[in-house]
């Protein structure tokens, strides 16, 4: 090994250089040159995969708000296909057997008429003179259910019913008892649905977690006890917050808000849902 003198040009200053060392330390072109193959950094290709998304697709807030948007709609539809089947099953207040009890031999048309008045839901039709040479009127139900008077000279001489009920709600037979009888269980099923959903929402907003099972358990059997008649409610409040208290094991002002914040959200899909039923009745 030999050191070479030599003056710094700017300082003046003795500096020892180790020739050698310098003469065998190879250039860094040649480094790169002796590495591996798949050692050397080569460009990256293009991945259009990977390419950055615009922030209006890729930001989580707007994900939620088109979720929210498509729910919204869709609560609409359903909203609007349920209140123009309640409207079409339920044009007015049937005829009742209480109507019907009110009705006397020797009345007359008027009278009969002034009688079964409040039933707009019915449909009155007058047919040909009967066997005993009257004329028939017929007051028929959406249901089915129907009450049949024969004038006789322009008064009752006979009359007739066929599935009457107190309320005019029977709804056992006909197009319109079996369209109001699946609108009910569709709407049952709805009620059902969304009370779970806004729950399991709510469960998850407030910080704790619950399952999808413990859910649907909490949303039956609040169903079933809201049955109980005048108490149902405050009893199926009472069975879900302890329900909902013990799953989660949430202190009790945590399940308060839980409860409140799914208050919320039932009322935002309450807001729809009204605006369907207004509209399907106007259809």
């Amino acid at each position: 090994m030999s050191d070479t003198a030599t003056f710094c040009a700017t300082c003046g200053a003795l500096v020892l250089t180790d020739a050698t060392s310098a003469a065998e330390e190879p250039p860094v072109s040649a480094a790169v040159d002796s590495l591996p193959l798949d050692d050397r950094q080569a460009p990256q290709a293009f991945d259009v995969a990977r390419a950055p998304k615009p922030a209006a697709f890729s930001s989580r807030g707007a994900r939620i708000a088109i979720v929210l948007t498509v729910a919204a709609l869709l609560i609409l539809i359903f909203g609007v296909l349920a209140g123009t089947s309640l409207h079409h099953s339920i044009p007015g207040t049937p005829v009742t057997l209480s109507d019907y009890n009110l009705l006397a031999l020797g009345l007359n048309v008027e009278q009969v008429e002034a009688i079964l008045s409040d039933g707009t839901g019915a449909t009155q039709t007058q047919n040909t003179t009967s066997a005993t040479g009257g004329i028939v009127y017929r007051w028929t139900n959406p249901d089915g259910s129907y009450v049949t008077v024969v004038f006789v000279n322009g008064v009752v001489s006979s009359m007739s019913q066929s599935g009457l009920s107190e309320s005019g709600l029977q709804r056992t037979g006909g197009t319109g008892g079996r369209l109001f009888t699946l609108t009910r269980l569709a709407l049952s099923v709805f009620n059902f649905v969304t009370m779970g959903v806004c729950l399991y929402l709510a469960t998850l907003l407030v910080g704790y977690n619950i399952t999808v099972k413990q859910i649907v358990a909490i949303a039956a059997i609040c169903g079933l006890v809201s049955a109980v008649p005048y108490v149902g409610w405050l009893l199926s409040l009472v069975v879900g917050f302890t329900l909902l208290q013990k799953w989660t094991e949430a202190e009790l002002v945590d399940t308060v808000v839980i409860l409140v914040v799914a208050g919320v959200l039932g009322v935002l899909v309450a807001i729809p849902f009204g605006l369907g039923i207004g509209l399907g009745f106007h259809l």
